[in-house]
């Protein structure tokens, strides 16, 4: 599933290209709880929101490696290096759930070569309750709980109560599809990256337009706070879907890709 990995980039990025040509659009996911995920899964929950885009080029980049040195500066350092090191200008950034924190940080580094800029199960700043979560998220990763964190991700993911059910029993039977890895240094250190982030006065400053497309259950950025960051942006619009939660991305992804293409396709 991986394309490449960047050359000059600091922590030798990696990232996947789908469609043919020079990407015109940028996908930067969310935290996932191992950089090497199972064979196949690496594009869950990318694939098959923004299949429908790729036929402009799409690039899906996500960070290899994270340590205690890591901060949100050098992540976004490193998205920016490899955006220069393929050439990738008149540029749409797509920022998938916390990964949209460094969405906003990218397009606010790279100025106007980022012609527009959207945001899926994401925001400025993660909500206090989401807060709350991804700190039980953490205790769960460093105490070795992956059955506790992929459950609890789920629950977080999808409102319902039968997806609950269902996908719950599924992520406490079967982990390693959310990774399992024996070092939980890289999940607990991107988490807590994110989990502190601010980034609402970047964007006051973005010269793209932004539109954000949420659930209406989201607990990480919910509506009234989603609405508040569309708010701050000069060209800035909120796009809820009802009946969805943070895994809308996942659960909606047919509405998440209309929303997309109306806005990245004008």
């Amino acid at each position: 599933m991986v394309s490449g990995y960047s050359s000059i980039a600091a922590t030798g990025a990696p990232y996947a290209v789908i469609g043919d040509g020079l990407p015109t659009r940028l996908v930067i996911p969310g935290v996932e709880p191992e950089v090497e995920v199972p064979d196949g899964l690496r594009l869950q929950g990318v694939r098959g929101a923004f299949e429908e885009l790729v036929d402009g080029g799409l690039c899906v980049a996500w960070r290899r490696t994270v340590t205690q040195e890591s901060t949100l500066d050098r992540i976004v350092d490193d998205y920016v290096d490899l955006i220069h090191e393929l050439e990738l200008a008149d540029l749409s950034l797509i920022g998938v759930s916390t990964g949209s924190i460094i969405a906003v940080e990218v397009a606010a580094r790279i100025g106007r070569r980022c012609r527009r800029l959207a945001l899926v199960a994401g925001g400025a700043r993660v909500s206090d309750a989401g807060r709350s979560l991804l700190n039980l998220a953490i205790d769960d990763a460093s105490a070795g709980r992956w059955r506790e964190l992929a459950r609890r991700q789920t629950r977080a993911y999808y409102p319902g109560p039968i997806e609950r059910a269902m996908l719950g029993a599924i992520a406490w039977g079967f982990p390693r599809l959310y990774g399992t890895p024996a070092h939980p240094g890289h999940y607990v250190g991107l988490t807590q990256i994110v989990r502190d982030a601010d980034v609402r006065e970047r964007v006051a400053h973005l010269a793209a337009p932004l539109l954000i497309v949420n659930g209406e259950h989201d607990v990480f950025f919910p509506p009234d706070e989603a609405r508040q960051t569309a708010l701050i942006a000069d060209y800035g619009t909120l796009q809820t879907i009802p009946r969805a939660g943070h895994g809308v991305f996942k659960s909606r992804a047919h509405e998440v890709t209309r929303a997309l293409k109306d806005f990245l396709v004008p």
